[in-house]
C-alpha cells in the first residue's frame, strides 16, 4: 500500500492516477504485481471510491494497468518494461506502426475532415480563458453546459435544465459514474450488444443481464420476464446490427419504465447525428413523458476521438441523488471543455457536420452502388451512423478463416457474431464501416473486402 500527501494544484483522482504511473516507472511497482482494491486504497487514502474507480479506470483505459476477473488489477508487463526502457538512453529509430489498408470499423473516422485550422484558433483562445475561468464545477464547464443544452434541443428534440447535464471523459466514464447513483438495481443490456458494458460491470458488484434485440430492437417480452429495473439500449441505431426501434417499441419500452418508479433507461445514442434517408430520429429521451430516460451522449464521432468529451442528461431525480452522493465525474480537461464550447457557440459545430455528413453520404451511397452488383447480399440498418451490416445470403467461409485473410491483407473486419455471447445466430452478418473509406478507394475497397469471401 502506499500513500499520498495530496496538494491543491490537481484533482485528486489525477494525483492517484500519476503516482501509480511513477511507482511504476521507478519500479516500486513492478510488471505483473497486484495493486491494493480499490475499497482498500480509497479507506487508506482517505478518499472517496468514486475518485480511486476514475483513476484506477483511467489506467485501465490507457493501458498501465490490466484487469482480471475475480483477481483484481495488474501492472501490466509490457507497458511497465517500456517505462523502464523510458529510464535508459534511446538510441533507436521510433518504429513506424502498420496500419489497416482498409479499416472497416464502425468506430473509426476520415481523419482528414478534423477542423483543425478552426480547433488551433479556438486552442490558443482557450488557453487564455482556462487560466481565469470561474465557470468550472465538479460535473462541467457551465458554459459548456449551455451550449450543450441548446444542442440537445436542436438535434435531438428535447430542453432540459443545465444542472441536469454532466460533462464526461467517454462514454465509460459516463456508465461508471451512472453505477452508484443507481443502487440496488439489476440491469439489461442488448444482445447482441456494446461489449464495453460488460468490461465495465466486471469491475462492479452490480448484475448485468442480456435481453436479445428482435427485428424491432430490444425484446419487450423477455425484458418483462426478468427483475431488471434499469435497461441500457441503443434505439436509434442498435449496436451492432444496425435495427432503428421503432415507435411502438420505444413506447412499450417508456410504459415499461413508467410502470415502478425505480425504472430507468438509459439511452446510448452514440451516432444519431448521421442520418442519410428520411427525417432525422428524435432521441428516446425526446418521448420520455416522466424523466425516466437518461440519455449518453458524445461528440466524439462528429468530432473525433481526440477530443473525449461526452455527456449525460439525468432526470431531476438522479440529480438530487447527485448532490446528496456529492459525486464527481471524470474530470475533461477544461480547455478542451472552453474549446468545444467556443466550437458549439460559434456556429461551426452546424458547419462541420454539415461537411462530414456529406462526406459520408457519398461515401456511403458509392460503396452501396458497388455492393450492388454482387449477388446474394442484403444490406441492413444502413440509413443511420458510420457502419452498416453486410449480410451473405450465399455460403461462405468460416470466420477464422475470413479473420485470417483479413489479417494477411491488412483489412480491418468484424463480424456481428463477434457481440453476441451465446452460439452464432447469423454467421453471414458482418459490420462495414465506411467512415474511414476515402471517397477515391470505394471500390477498391469493396473489391479487397469480397476477395476475402472469395467472390468475384
Amino acid at each position: 500500500m502506499f500513500t499520498i500527501y495530496f496538494n491543491e494544484e490537481s484533482s485528486k483522482y489525477q494525483q492517484i492516477y500519476e503516482h501509480i504511473i511513477k511507482e511504476i516507472r521507478e519500479k516500486r511497482l513492478l510488471p505483473e504485481e497486484r495493486l491494493p482494491s480499490r475499497r482498500a486504497l480509497a479507506e487508506h487514502l482517505g478518499v472517496s471510491l468514486n475518485t480511486v474507480i476514475s483513476a484506477y479506470d483511467q489506467l485501465l483505459e490507457e493501458g498501465y494497468i490490466l484487469s482480471r476477473p475475480r483477481s483484481g488489477y495488474f501492472v501490466d508487463r509490457i507497458i511497465a518494461d517500456e517505462l523502464h526502457r523510458e529510464q535508459r538512453e534511446i538510441t533507436e529509430e521510433i518504429p513506424k506502426v502498420q496500419g489497416y489498408k482498409y479499416n472497416f470499423s464502425h468506430y473509426s473516422l476520415s481523419l482528414h475532415l478534423a477542423p483543425t485550422t478552426v480547433l488551433k484558433r479556438l486552442a490558443s483562445q482557450s488557453i487564455e480563458e482556462a487560466v481565469s475561468s470561474e465557470n468550472l464545477d465538479d460535473n462541467g464547464y457551465w458554459l459548456l453546459k449551455r451550449e450543450v443544452q441548446k444542442y440537445l434541443q436542436s438535434y435531438r428534440g428535447f430542453t432540459v435544465p443545465m444542472d441536469q447535464i454532466v460533462i464526461t471523459g467517454g462514454y465509460r466514464s459516463s456508465l461508471i459514474f451512472l453505477l452508484p447513483l443507481l443502487e440496488n438495481k439489476i440491469f439489461v443490456m442488448e444482445e447482441p450488444g456494446y461489449t464495453l458494458n460488460e468490461t465495465i460491470f466486471k469491475n462492479t458488484d452490480k448484475k448485468l443481464l442480456k435481453i436479445p434485440v428482435d427485428e424491432y430492437g430490444l425484446s419487450l417480452s423477455h425484458l418483462e420476464k426478468t427483475e431488471a429495473s434499469v435497461a441500457i439500449i441503443t434505439p436509434n441505431h442498435q449496436f451492432p446490427t444496425g435495427i432503428i426501434m421503432g415507435v411502438r417499441r420505444r413506447q412499450e419500452l417508456l410504459n415499461w419504465a413508467y410502470e415502478k418508479k425505480d425504472r430507468y433507461i438509459i439511452e446510448d445514442d452514440f451516432d444519431s447525428n448521421f442520418k442519410y434517408t428520411g427525417q432525422p430520429i428524435p432521441s428516446l429521451k425526446s418521448l420520455d413523458r416522466h424523466d425516466r430516460v437518461i440519455l449518453s451522449g458524445s461528440f466524439s464521432q462528429v468530432m473525433g476521438s481526440f477530443l473525449r468529451i461526452s455527456y449525460l442528461v439525468l432526470s431531476k431525480t438522479l440529480k438530487e441523488e447527485l448532490d446528496r452522493w456529492e459525486l464527481k465525474a471524470v474530470q475533461v480537461p477544461l480547455i478542451s471543455q472552453i474549446m468545444l464550447q467556443k466550437f458549439l457557440k460559434e456556429g461551426y459545430f452546424a458547419k462541420h457536420i454539415n461537411r462530414v455528413q456529406t462526406h459520408y453520404r457519398r461515401v456511403r451511397e458509392e460503396m452501396l452502388n458497388v455492393l450492388k452488383t454482387y449477388p446474394k447480399i442484403k444490406i441492413k440498418g444502413g440509413g443511420v451512423g458510420l457502419y452498416f451490416v453486410l449480410e451473405f445470403l450465399r455460403e461462405i467461409p468460416p470466420k477464422e478463416v475470413i479473420k485470417e485473410r483479413a489479417e494477411e491483407q491488412h483489412i480491418f473486419l468484424e463480424s456481428v457474431d463477434e457481440y453476441r455471447s451465446k452460439e452464432p445466430y447469423n454467421p453471414g452478418e458482418y459490420i462495414i464501416g465506411f467512415g474511414n473509406i476515402p471517397l477515391s478507394e470505394v471500390r477498391e475497397s469493396v473489391k479487397a473486402l469480397m476477395s476475402l469471401f472469395k467472390l468475384p
